[in-house]
């Protein structure tokens, strides 16, 4: 049996790092989804995590 594995990532106020974040953790094989929670960022994370998320269906957004 293959290895997979769901990865979360909590960000807050991260647009400036969130999407090579992202994408390194993309690039790992045995990454099935990546599972971004932002925490009511301000300055524009939220737009890039939806960003990632359209780019890649493995990117999965949550926002509180």
């Amino acid at each position: 049996m293959d290895k997979i594995l769901s990865v979360i990532i909590p960000v807050y106020n991260e647009k400036k790092t969130i999407l090579s974040v992202i994408e390194k953790v993309l690039l790992l094989e045995f990454v099935r989804e990546v599972i971004v929670v932002d925490d009511g960022s301000t300055d524009g994370t939220r737009a890039a995590i939806d960003e990632a998320a359209a780019r890649d269906a493995r990117v999965r957004p949550v926002h509180l």
